[in-house]
This record gives C-alpha cells, structure tokens and sequence, in this order.
C-alpha cells in the first residue's frame, strides 16, 4: 500500500486587515449615493487618487470597471470593478492595489431627508507580513476618516448633489 500525501492548503503570507469608519453628510440619499457611485469623482475626495477612467460603457452598475492613476502610497495604476450595486444601500467595489487585494464597501444610511450616514469598510489582504498591525491599522483608519471629511466638502461644493441641506 502507497501512502499519498494531500497537497495542503497555501495560507496567506498575512490575515486580512478589516477596519471601518463613518461620516454623516449634509445631503439626501440618492444625491450622496449616485455621486459616489460614479468613481470618476473618488479624485475630488480621495487624496491618493489623481484620475479615474471609465472603462465600461452604459450606466453605473455591478460589473462596471475603472482604472485608477494614484500617487500614495507610490504612483500606479490598478482596476477597481463594482462588485456590489445596490442603490441608495451598498456599495462594493474590488481592486488589486498594489499587488494586494483591496475590497471597499460603502454603507448609506438617511439620517433623515437630508442627512445620510456613510460607513466606509476597507479590507486589505496585503501581499507581504505586516509587524505592527494595530499601527497599520490606525493608520488605515486615520487615512479613510481624512477621504471621508473630503467626501463630505467635495458634496458641499456641488450643490447638484447638496440637494437642500444647509451644509
């Protein structure tokens, strides 16, 4: 009789780094939504980013691709695809950033008429060991919270989406 050895399961060089963070904007929901939506507005909110392009034609939806020229953490560009479409709820959206899997989710939740709450989730599975992830961590939160209060201004000065609110 042959023994024969089972192929074990490769694990990732690191665990995944899952954190969130929240903002509450001045505008009613479906303006908030479909202006994030349209990732060709993530430059005016996300310092990193410097351009992003459509790469699908037709409207917004699950399955629609861009492709994104940053600068931070270096300059380099990578394709983000919707992955989640869910107007006026969710938002997911995947990108190989870096050479690490990047998954953003997006919550909106109305605070009332003109208040919507927006929670950013990022989950990163990096490509190489992290040694101080509660820094990491930190890090990627103080990060997210600054894009957030971008969101929040770039909405402020398009009053398209402002909608009504008093920002």
């Amino acid at each position: 009789m042959t023994a024969h050895l089972k192929p074990q399961a490769q694990a990732p060089l690191t665990r995944p780094i899952r954190v969130s963070t929240d903002v509450i904007i001045s505008a009613p929901i479906d303006s908030v939504f479909a202006f994030v939506s349209d990732l060709r507005h993530t430059p005016t909110w996300n310092r990193a980013i410097v351009t992003t392009d459509a790469l699908s034609v037709g409207p917004i939806r699950r399955g629609s691709r861009y492709l994104q020229t940053r600068t931070v953490p270096r300059h380099s560009q990578e394709i983000v695809e919707i992955t989640t479409f869910d107007p006026n709820r969710l938002l997911e959206l995947v990108s190989d950033e870096e050479g690490a899997g990047v998954r953003y989710g997006y919550e909106f939740e109305a605070v009332t008429d003109n208040q919507t709450r927006v929670t950013m989730t990022v989950t990163l599975q990096p490509d190489h060991p992290v040694g101080r992830r509660d820094l990491y961590r930190q890090r990627l939160v103080r990060i997210m919270a600054s894009n957030l209060v971008h969101l929040r201004t770039a909405i402020r000065s398009t009053p398209s989406v402002r909608g009504n609110a008093d920002a």
